[in-house]
Formats: structure tokens, sequence, C-alpha cells
């Protein structure tokens, strides 16, 4: 007797636990807002003023002026977790928003970029590679010490990989997945013990990579992955996949304001499909352009270095292109666009032509 009174009582509470939950759950779902509109750009430095000269050793003073740059276009710098929170939570960013990274954690970052950046209170990103700073200052690299320094005082810390590989080398591997893990997973984790907190961003080495890679990286629990297109990002960017722009020596600044004003082209069903690997030299580039109306004929054009530029007449916002491969490798094809009122829209895509 008691046990059926009990049982009554339950499942009256249970009916009502249901009906004040899934009406909630269901209003809560249809109210979610849509992702507002952004432009993300995203700066990749590597060395500044530093003995090593590279096609990426910039100076303090070209630094200071594309931070007061990008100030002067009405951009503001973001941190990682509010990219993070842009694209998973809907959660607004700036109409136009930066993130600046450093990537290898060169000593310079710490004893030139980190007081810049801390000085002018700008949020900034360090990818790392578990060799590199092993190797230490000795060797012009900052210290574990200096990486917690910095991670304390507001920088992110982003895996880099663990010794900055090919990471598409895994095909020569006899343990492909276990030299993926290496890279992927234990960089990570070892950073993670040196910081102290959680790592849930990587750059791609050297922005090479394929769908096998990115297969891994989701696997692996990363939430935001960086490629080095020379691209810029928008509402409707994949945060597994979001471009950077990678600086070079001695940029004039105009070259770099053009770039950093240039928004995202919304195209799709790239092909060959992005992060693809295909086999044959004979391909044909598939583009499609949902807005096409919005920009004047005789104003797009298709670039990538070993085939120049491409005048292209989309024909109801698709087009398509055959086109030989000459070598072996990574291709990055950009599509530009100019509208109306002469601004600049571009998109890109990659894959990799590896040969039988």
């Amino acid at each position: 007797m008691h046990f059926s009174k009990f049982l009554r009582w339950s499942l009256l509470l249970l009916g009502l636990v249901l009906t004040l939950t899934f009406p909630v759950a269901i209003s809560k779902a249809a109210t979610i807002p849509a992702r507002p509109e952004t432009q993300l750009v995203v700066l990749c430095y590597h060395l500044i003023n530093s003995t090593l000269k590279t096609p990426y050793t910039i100076s303090d003073t070209l630094l200071k002026k594309q931070l007061d740059t990008l100030t002067a276009q009405g951009y503001r710098f973001v941190t990682m977790q509010e990219v993070d929170d842009y694209y998973y939570k809907n959660k607004p960013l700036p109409s136009k928003a930066a993130v600046v990274t450093f990537d290898d954690g060169n000593r310079s970052v710490y004893t030139i970029a980190y007081p810049i950046m801390r000085a002018r209170n700008i949020p900034w990103t360090l990818f790392v590679y578990p060799t590199g700073i092993q190797a230490g200052p000795k060797h012009g690299f900052m210290s574990w010490a200096e990486v917690k320094e910095v991670s304390d005082h507001g920088a992110t810390i982003g895996s880099h990989s663990y010794w900055h590989p090919f990471l598409t080398d895994y095909v020569k591997e006899k343990n492909p997945d276990k030299w993926l893990n290496l890279q992927i997973a234990q960089s990570r984790a070892t950073i993670e013990s040196h910081i102290g907190k959680q790592v849930q961003t990587f750059a791609v080495p050297f922005g090479l990579w394929d769908r096998t890679v990115s297969d891994k990286l989701r696997e692996a629990g990363y939430r935001l992955v960086f490629n080095v297109n020379n691209s810029n990002n928008d509402q409707n960017s994949d945060p597994m996949n979001l471009n950077r722009q990678m600086i070079g020596a001695g940029e004039p600044i105009g070259y770099f304001t053009s770039r950093i004003v240039t928004r995202r082209l919304s195209s799709t069903n790239h092909g060959p499909q992005n992060l693809s690997i295909v086999e044959t030299p004979e391909v044909t580039l598939r583009i499609n352009i949902p807005n096409v109306h919005n920009f004047q004929d005789g104003e797009w054009a298709l670039r990538e270095p070993r085939w120049g530029k491409i005048v292209l007449s989309p024909k109801n916002g698709h087009v398509e292109i055959p086109v030989k491969l000459t070598q072996a490798g990574q291709y990055i094809p950009h599509i530009y666009a100019r509208n109306a009122n002469g601004e600049t829209y571009e998109d890109s895509w990659s894959f990799i032509y590896r040969k039988r």
C-alpha cells in the first residue's frame, strides 16, 4: 500500500517536472539568436628584432605600426576565449575583431613583443612546440618559465605540434596514428603540464595539413585550429579551420592595410574539396558563390602562385576551371571579387597534390 502511494506520487512528480522542463527547453532553442556578422582578422607573427634573419623577422617599429593601423581602421583586439564563445555560443564579437598570434616561441617574442603587448593591454596568443621550448634561451627560444609567465599575464598558449614537422608526413610513418597522437595530443599535454591551464587552440605548422590531420585535431578535442592561408574570417568560417594572415619582413603598411580590410567572400562547394588529396594532375576547380549578384561583372579573379591570375566570369554563381597541377605539394587557390562600392572580398581553400 505504501509502495503504491509512493509510486503514484513519483509519477505525478515526474509528470510535473516534464511539463515544466520541456516547454522551457523548446522555448530556449527557438530563441537562440543567429551568429552576428563580423570581420575577424587573425595575424601571424614569428620573430621581432631577432638576430635570426628570416622572411618573417620584423622590427618592433613595424609591429607597433601594424597594431596602430588596426586600431585606426576600427578593429578591436579580442581574446581566443571571445572567439571560442562567438563560434560555439553565438556570443557577439565586435563588427571588426582582430587576434594577434605569435608562432614558435622565439625569445624575441618574450623580450620585445611581450612588453609591447602588455603595455598596450592587447590580448595575444603564443603557439609553441615542446622541443623548441625545451631547447630554451641558449637556442633562441623562450623557457618554460617564460611561457608560464606570459600565460599568467593574459596570453593564451596554444600548441604548434611537438617538433614542428609537416603534419602530412604521417604517411611516411610505420605507425601514423601514434605519430599524429604525439604531434597533436601529447604536445598539448606537455604544454598543459608546464602552464597549469587547458590548451584548446592549435596552429598547423607551415599551414600544411589534410583531412586526416583535421579529423585527428577534432578527435583530440581542440576547439580552434588555425591555418596560414592569408585570408580573413567571418561569421560563416569554420572554427576548426580559421584563416590567418602571415606577416612578412618589411611589409609596406599600405599592403598590410589592404589585407586587413579585405572581407571574406562566402563561397561554397570547393572542388577539389578543402583539405583533400588529389593524385592526378588534371583537376577542375569548382566554386559556388551564393551571393554573386552583389558583385560587378569583370571584377572576379582566381590566384595561386603557380598559376598566376585567372580572370573569372561566374555564371549563375558557379565557376568551373580545368587546370593542370605541375608540382606536388599544397595548393591554396584564392578567389577575389569587388562589389559596386569598390570593396574587395576574398576566399581561399587548400588541397594537396600527391603524385602516384
